[in-house]
This record gives structure tokens, sequence and C-alpha cells, in this order.
């Protein structure tokens, strides 16, 4: 393209010295046709884009549920991995070394597309240093502001005012402070919980994250933290939904207690094994047990906690300092969890495990880190963004489902009993009622916010229109008023003319009878 310019531009200027007669029809030709060969890559490149965000606008929903569906079965694996990399593998690897050796790995992996992210920020940077136009006129308007409420401020009030500017860096890092420790809490504890317990017992109680939300939602963050937004409610569906959960809960725990069998079974035996060994009970739910049962349930606090400091930031606009787009902030995780446990595990843990370990735990690690810590993560953000997050967490309960397919497959961890199906089944089916009904009031709040923003607009609208009336008729009564007093005058003008008119005739005709008289008398004189 550049070379068809520059061919074409010393064409031109090679005829400017030319004779004009002889070269006029070629110069024609070349202005006319040069133009189109320059102008058609452009256009069909730019009608194949808007065909692309087209043909990618209608798929998006498609698209979006597809990747619900991924989010979903490939979280409900994490405990299938985790477990097999810490109990199952012949090198068992520590939880510390798995959480670093991950994120480090996905560090490695995505390190090519942060270095893009790096440089398109570092041209951004350099394009606003060149053209400080636009930047510099904002920075004047902030400044002129600041300066406005500067001295606009009380001098009596500046005098406290570095102790309230300690406690606004205190309450603007202090949801981050939070964010990081539960971000960290919940990673360790999520897959630590997976060593001492099935994975299905980890994954049963993640899934009572929606319920802890909705309760610390209600009872702390609405009164302590939620100002100037509309509070929710735990209502009696949440109620029902999280006391039918327990119940499932109870009943897949208490199934998994059956005597042991002298022969391998089947993984399908539980569809035909209903016997509960209650002399056995201890033996099965073991204090390792309960110790990943708990962990799993720190996890989904943590996760809790992890949400609401998000959108604590989000809420707090002007003290908000993470403001970062999904993938930023999925960035920002990596790097926090990648280095801030690599000194403790170099220290403590043996790196040189990663030398004994077989291929199938090779793949199971790369599949670990590329399909739970990253693929499922960047689909969640894609899905959240073509549906939202309340269409999202809808089908949440399909990560049972994913865990107990993958456990059979992967761990060889089956149901025990006809109880944990029936559990389970209960487990789902209230979880799901309960995320359709969260689903249900978002969609009712959204659809309320719509019409009464639409109610805003037309009451601004009417008014508008009002005042446009009003002022026509303001206009109009001026012009009448004007018409009104110009027709006066004039009526006054032609009455006077008229009047000097009628004055001017009368006399006229005074002046002919006085003539007449004369005339008359004179006649009257002479007879």
């Amino acid at each position: 393209m550049k070379d068809n310019m520059e061919t074409n531009t010393n064409h031109h200027h090679e005829e400017a010295h030319s004779d004009e007669g002889l070269n006029h029809h070629h110069r024609n030709q070349d202005e006319t046709t040069s133009p189109k060969k320059i102008n058609t890559t452009p256009l069909f490149v730019s009608g194949m884009n808007e065909r692309l965000k087209t043909l990618l606008e209608k798929l998006k929903p498609a698209l979006g549920w597809l990747s619900c569906i991924m989010v979903h079965v490939l979280f409900g694996m994490h405990p299938i991995f985790s477990r097999y990399l810490q109990s199952q593998s012949e090198n068992k690897l520590p939880s510390l070394l798995l959480i670093t050796s991950c994120h480090l790995a996905a560090i490695l992996i995505y390190l090519p597309r942060m270095i893009y992210l790096l440089i398109y920020y570092v041209k951004e940077r350099i394009s606003k240093k060149k053209n400080p136009k636009n930047t510099t006129t904002l920075e004047e308007h902030e400044n002129s502001s600041n300066h406005q409420d500067m001295n606009s401020e009380p001098i009596a009030s500046r005098g406290g005012s570095l102790w309230s500017r300690i406690k606004e860096k205190v309450r603007q890092f202090l949801p981050l402070t939070f964010f990081c420790i539960s971000l960290v809490t919940r990673s360790v504890t999520n897959i630590m919980s997976s060593k001492f317990t099935s994975a299905i017992f980890v994954q049963l109680f993640a899934l009572t994250t929606p319920f802890i939300l909705a309760f610390v939602t209600v009872f702390i963050y609405n009164k302590w933290f939620l100002r100037g937004h509309a509070k929710e409610s735990f209502g009696l569906k949440a109620w029902v939904s999280m006391i039918l959960t327990v119940i499932g809960g109870v009943v897949i725990i208490i199934g998994s207690v059956v005597e042991k069998s002298a022969t391998p079974q089947p993984w399908y035996a539980f569809f035909y094994t209903y016997a509960i060994d209650w002399s056995s009970f201890s033996e099965h739910i073991t204090w390792w047990d309960l110790l990943g049962i708990s962990m799993s349930l720190v996890s989904s606090a943590c996760l809790v906690w992890y949400m609401l400091c998000l959108r604590y930031m989000k809420q707090e606009e002007k003290s908000n300092i993470v403001t970062v787009t999904g993938e930023n902030l999925f960035i920002l995780q990596l790097f926090i969890m990648g280095f801030i446990f690599l000194i403790p595990s170099l220290i403590i843990d043996d790196w040189t495990l990663w030398t004994k370990l077989s291929p199938k735990d090779w793949i199971m690690f790369f599949c670990f880190t590329i399909f739970v810590f990253m693929l499922a993560n960047h689909l969640n953000i894609f899905a959240i963004s073509a549906l939202g997050s309340s269409v999202v967490g809808s089908i949440l309960a399909l990560r049972l489902v994913s865990t107990i397919v993958f456990s059979i497959l992967i761990l060889q961890e089956s149901l025990k009993t006809i109880w944990q199906l029936l559990g389970c089944i209960l487990v789902l089916a209230s979880v799901s009622y309960f995320m359709y009904t969260e689903y249900q009031q978002e969609k009712a709040k959204k659809k309320q916010a719509q019409e009464t923003e639409k109610k805003e607009t037309a009451v601004r609208e009417h008014d508008e229109r009002e005042g446009e009336h009003l002022n026509e008729l303001h206009m109009n009564e001026e012009n009448h008023e004007f018409i009104d007093h110009h027709h006066d005058d004039t009526s006054h003008l032609e009455h006077d003319t008229i009047e000097l008119i009628e004055n001017s005739s009368s006399k006229k005709e005074a002046k002919t009878k006085q003539q007449q008289d004369q005339i008359s008398i004179e006649v009257r004189e002479t007879i």
C-alpha cells in the first residue's frame, strides 16, 4: 500500500512538470483510479469486521450459555485434580508447593498476553504525553475544582484535615487488605480441603456459598457497609432452600457409611445399596474428614468475603483504588498467589519432587493449571459479560454433578448408597431453586429500574415540552401585544387623517357657500 502511494505521488509530480495538454487524459485517469486501488482494501476489511461483529452479537447468548456450562463443569473438576495430586499420586505434592507451582505456571503460560497488555499500556501513555491537550484540560479542570473546594473549606476544619486524611486512607486500603486476605485464605483452604476428605464432600459444602452470601449480606453487610443502595432481604424461600440443602448434605454424609466389602464393587453399586453401617460410623467419617469439611466451609466464607470486598470497592467510587477489569483482576490474583507463597515454599517444601513425577502426574498438573486456573476464569468473565452474574450463578449446582462424574472417572470414588443419590438430588433441587429465585429477584429489580428510568425520562420530556409550549405562548402573547399596539397606532392615524380630510372638505364647502352668497348679493345689488 505504501509503495503504491509513493509511486502515484511521484507519477503526479512528474506530470506536473510535463505538458498539460498531452498528459491531461492520463492525469485524470490516475486520479480516478488510484484512490480506488487504495481504498478498496480498507472498505473490504471494515465490511468484514462489521459482519463479524454482527455475527458475534447474534451468537453471543449461545456462546455465553456454552461458556456458563463449561465454567461450572471445569470448576467442578477443581477438587478432583487437587485431591489426585495431593493424595493419590505416588509423589504426593504438598499443598503449599501445589498452590505456588500452579500460579507460577499460569503466569508463565499467560506471559505473552501480559507482555502485549504492557506494550499497549505503554503506547497509550506515550500517546497521551504526545497529545497532552485533553489530559491537560482535564487536569486543569480538576485542579481548579480542587482549588475551589480548598477555598470553600472553612479554616477551622483545615486543622483536623490530617486525621481525616489518615482515616480516609485507612478506609481506602482496608477493603483492599481484606480482599487480599480473603483471596489467600480462600485459595489455601480450597486446595487443602480436598486433601483431607473426598471431592464430593468438598463440592457439597462449596455449594453453601450462595446461602452464606445471602445471610451475610442481609444481616451484616446491609447494616454496616451498604450505603445509598437498595437493601436485600432473606425471605421464606431462602430459608426453606437452605434447610433443604443442609438436610441433603447430612444425607450425603451419612449415606457414605457402608460396610466395607472384600471384593471391589462397580461404580453403579450405589443404585442397589441402601444399608447404612452405623457401627462403623467413626471409621468412615474421621477427624480428617471433619477437618476437610471445615476447611471447605471456611473457603466458602472467604469467597463470600472476597465478593463483598469487591462489591464494597465498587460501591465506594471515590475511594475505589482497584478499578480494574476482570482480566486485570485475574492477573493481579496470579501475581499475589504466585509470589506470596514462593519464599515459604522454597524454605519448607522439597522442590525435587518435580523430577520424580510420572507422565500422568504432569498431565494432571497441567490440566489443573490450564483448564481450572486459566480457562475456567476466562470463560467465567465472558459468561458474566454475556449473560450476567445472576444467570451464570443460576446453574451453580451443576458443579456437584461434574464432581461426581469426574470423581468416578479419575479418582474411582463413586457414591456409596442410594441415600447419597437422593441427597444429591435434594441439594441440586434446593440450590437450583434458590438461585432461580435470586435470578427472578434480580430480573425484577432490573425491570423496575428500567421502568423508573422510563418514567423519569417521560416526565423530563413532558416538562421540556411544557416549557417549550409556555415559551411559545409567551412569544405569541408578545406578538399579539405588538400587533394590537401597531393596530391602535394605525387606527389613530387613520382617524386623524379622516378628521383632517373632513375638516378641509367642510372648509371648502363653507368657502364656496360664502362665495355663492357674495355672488348672489352682488347680483341683487346690480339689479
